[in-house]
C-alpha cells in the first residue's frame, strides 16, 4: 500500500495524497555491491603488488602442466589450481621452456629450478603475466563470498547473511591472499563449498546431494593435500547431527556414514582418474620415499596400500621432506619482535590475533554467547575446530598463517550469529554489532592495497607491523612496485638493495646493486624488513642466488629510516646504514 503525506484542502471534497512506494531492503543488491567491491579490491591488489615469494613457482608449473603435461615439475601439492591460474597466462602467450633441464633436481626443489627458467624465458612480460593469472583467482574468491552468504543465511536466518558476506569479503587477510597465484585461497573456496553442500545434506539428506557433493570434494583434493582434512571434518559434523537427533538415531547414523563413505569414495575415484590411476593401491614401501616420517610408516607397515596415485603420495613425501630439511637447517621465524628457531605452539593463535581486525575481535564475545545457544551452528563450529587442529598439526614449520586460510570463511559465518533472527528485536545490540562490522571494514581499507602488511591497529599502526610479524605474514616480496614508484617520485636512479623475494628486482624496473657489493656507490640503501628484523635468506640476481643477511640488524632497528616504502622496505641513508655496521667500541 502506498504511504505518504495526506493533504485535505479547506472546503474541498477531494483529498490529494503525496504518495511514494515504501522503501524495501534488497539483500541481493547489497550482496552484488559487496561482490563488486571485493573483486575491485582484489584487482587493485593484483596490479599494485609485485610477485610474492611462491608465485613464480606456481605460475611456471601451471604453464608447464598445460604445455608438457608434466605434473612432476611441481608435485608437492596437486595440480588443479596451478592449471586454473596458468590458463589466462597461456592465452596471453606465456612461454613454456622445456622441463628436461629440471628433471635432474629432487622432487622437492624441482619447481624452483623450473621457475628460474620460466622467469628467464618470460623476463620482459612476467609482471603482466602474473597480473593476468592473479585476475583469474578473483572469481573463485567471489564464489566463496556467495557461499558464505548462503551458509550464514541457512543457519542463522537471512539477517545474518549479508554481515557474514561482508566480514569475509573485507577481511584483510582474505584480501591479502585471495588474488595470489597459489593454492591456499583456492582450496579454501573448494573446502568451503564441500562443507556447505554437506551441511545442506545433513539437514535434508538426498542421494542427488551426495553425488553432487563428490565434485567439489574431489576438486579440493586435487587442489591441495590440506583438503584431506575434509574427511574428518565431515564425519565430525555428522556425529553432532546424530547426537542432536531426537529419534531414529541409529538409522540416521548408518545413513550418514554410508553417505560419507560414498562421497569420499567417488572423490578418490575422480582424483585417481585425473592421475590416470598410476600407482593407485600400490605398496607405499615401493615408492622412492625421502622423508623420514613417511619412510618410517612404510617400514613399519610394509604391506600398506593407499587409494591414492603414486605421484600424489610422492608429492606428500616431498612436502614432508622439505619440512624436515627446514627443521634440520634450523629454520627461523619471527613473532612479536623475536626471532625463533623451529616452531612455537602459540604461533598460529598469536598470528591470527594480529591478522584479525579489531572490530571482529570485539564481535567475538557476542558471537560466542550466540553460538552456545544456537545448536544449528554446532556442526560447523566442530568442523572449524577440526580444520584448525589438523592444519596446525600438519604444518610443522611456522611459515605463515595462510595454511589456515580454509578456516576464515567458517569463522566469518560463525561470527554472523550476532545478527541471527532471534536477536532481531534487540535494537541496541543490532546497532552495536553493525557498528563493529563497519569498524572492521574501515580498518581493513586503511591498508588498501597493501593488505599483506595488515596488522591489527591495536597491536601495530600501519607501517609498523613488520616489527611484530614478518615473512609470509608481512614481507613476502610484494614491495618492488612501491619501491620503483618511490624512486621515480624522488628521482633516485639506483639504490643499494637487500631485497627479500624470489625474482630479480630488475624485472620490475628497480635499478639496484646488491648490498654486499663493495663497489656499490649509491647514496641510499633499501632493505626488506625481513632482513632488518634478523631473518636470513638469499637474493636473486642476474648471476644467480646470493646468500644475504644483515648481521647488525639489532643496531639497525634503532636507526630511524628515511621512510618505509610499501610498509615493508626501509630506506636508509648510506652513512647511517654503514654506521650501524661498525662494531661497537
Amino acid at each position: 500500500m502506498a504511504q505518504g503525506l495526506t493533504i485535505r484542502w479547506p472546503g474541498a471534497r477531494t483529498v490529494w495524497m503525496m504518495s511514494h512506494p515504501p522503501v524495501r531492503f534488497r539483500p541481493l543488491s547489497w550482496l552484488l555491491l559487496i561482490l563488486l567491491s571485493h573483486a575491485g579490491l582484489l584487482a587493485w591488489f593484483a596490479f599494485a603488488n609485485s610477485a610474492a615469494y611462491d608465485e613464480p613457482a606456481h605460475l611456471a608449473a601451471g604453464v608447464a602442466y598445460w604445455t608438457h603435461g608434466d605434473f612432476e615439475v611441481y608435485a608437492l601439492s596437486p595440480p588443479l589450481l596451478r592449471l586454473w591460474t596458468a590458463a589466462p597466462a597461456m592465452l596471453c602467450g606465456a612461454k613454456a621452456p622445456a622441463t628436461d633441464a629440471v628433471d635432474q633436481f629432487p622432487l622437492r626443489t624441482r619447481h624452483w629450478a623450473n621457475a628460474r627458467i620460466f622467469l628467464s624465458a618470460n623476463a620482459g612480460r612476467f609482471p603482466f603475466l602474473l597480473v593476468v593469472a592473479r585476475l583469474g583467482m578473483i572469481p573463485l574468491s567471489c564464489l566463496a563470498v556467495g557461499i558464505v552468504y548462503c551458509l550464514a543465511g541457512s543457519i542463522f536466518g537471512m539477517r545474518a547473511a549479508l554481515p557474514a558476506a561482508a566480514l569475509y569479503a573485507f577481511h584483510p587477510f582474505v584480501l591479502a591472499n585471495a588474488a595470489l597465484v597459489g593454492t591456499d585461497a583456492g582450496v579454501a573456496t573448494l573446502m568451503l563449498t564441500t562443507l556447505w553442500l554437506w551441511h545442506r545434506h545433513l539437514r535434508k539428506p538426498s542421494i542427488a546431494k551426495v553425488v553432487f557433493l563428490s565434485l567439489p570434494f574431489a576438486a579440493a583434493l586435487l587442489a591441495k593435500t590440506t583438503a584431506l582434512l575434509l574427511a574428518p571434518a565431515m564425519l565430525a559434523m555428522a556425529a553432532i547431527v546424530c547426537f542432536e537427533s531426537s529419534g531414529g538415531r541409529g538409522k540416521l547414523t548408518l545413513r550418514l556414514l554410508r553417505d560419507w563413505a560414498f562421497t569420499s569414495a567417488v572423490a578418490l575415484l575422480i582424483v585417481n582418474a585425473v592421475y590416470g590411476f598410476s600407482g593407485t593401491f600400490g605398496r607405499l614401501a615401493d615408492l622412492p620415499l625421502q622423508s623420514q616420517s613417511i619412510l618410517a610408516v612404510a617400514q613399519h607397515h610394509p604391506g600398506l596400500r593407499l587409494p591414492l596415485p603414486a605421484l600424489y603420495l610422492r608429492g606428500m613425501d616431498a612436502q614432508m621432506q622439505d619440512t624436515e630439511a627446514q627443521h634440520a637447517g634450523g629454520y627461523k621465524g619471527f613473532l612479536f619482535g623475536k626471532v625463533f628457531t623451529g616452531t612455537r605452539w602459540d604461533y598460529y593463535p598469536l598470528t591470527l590475533a594480529c591478522k584479525t581486525p579489531l572490530g571482529m575481535w570485539l564481535l567475538l564475545p557476542i558471537a560466542a554467547v550466540g553460538l552456545i545457544a544456537c545448536r544449528r551452528a554446532w556442526p560447523l563450529a566442530v568442523a572449524a575446530a577440526v580444520i584448525f587442529a589438523g592444519a596446525a598439526m600438519l604444518t610443522n614449520v611456522d611459515i605463515g598463517l595462510r595454511y589456515l586460510l580454509p578456516l576464515f570463511p567458517l569463522l566469518c559465518v560463525l561470527a554472523s550469529v550476532a545478527w541471527r533472527n532471534e536477536w532481531a528485536g534487540r535494537i541496541w545490540l543490532q546497532r552495536l554489532v553493525t557498528g563493529l562490522l563497519c569498524l572492521s571494514i574501515a580498518e581493513s581499507l586503511l591498508f588498501c592495497p597493501r593488505f599483506l602488511t595488515y596488522c591489527n591497529v591495536a597491536i601495530a599502526w600501519p607501517g609498523q607491523g613488520w616489527k611484530v610479524l614478518n615473512g609470509a605474514d608481512m614481507d613476502w616480496g610484494q614491495g618492488l612496485i612501491d619501491l620503483r614508484q618511490w624512486m621515480a617520485d624522488n628521482q633516485v636512479p639506483s639504490v643499494r638493495l637487500a631485497y627479500f623475494g624470489s625474482v630479480d628486482p630488475a624485472l620490475y624496473g628497480v635499478n639496484g646493486t646488491l648490498i654486499s657489493n663493495p663497489r656499490a656507490a649509491e647514496p641510499l640503501v633499501a632493505v626488506s624488513s625481513y632482513y632488518v628484523v634478523g631473518l636470513t635468506h638469499s637474493a636473486d640476481t642476474a648471476h644467480g642466488r646470493v646468500p644475504l643477511a644483515v648481521p647488525f640488524h639489532e643496531k639497525l632497528l634503532f636507526m630511524p629510516p628515511l621512510t618505509v616504502v610499501g610498509n615493508c622496505i626501509l630506506i636508509y641513508d648510506r652513512g647511517d646504514y654503514f654506521r650501524a655496521a661498525q662494531p661497537s667500541p
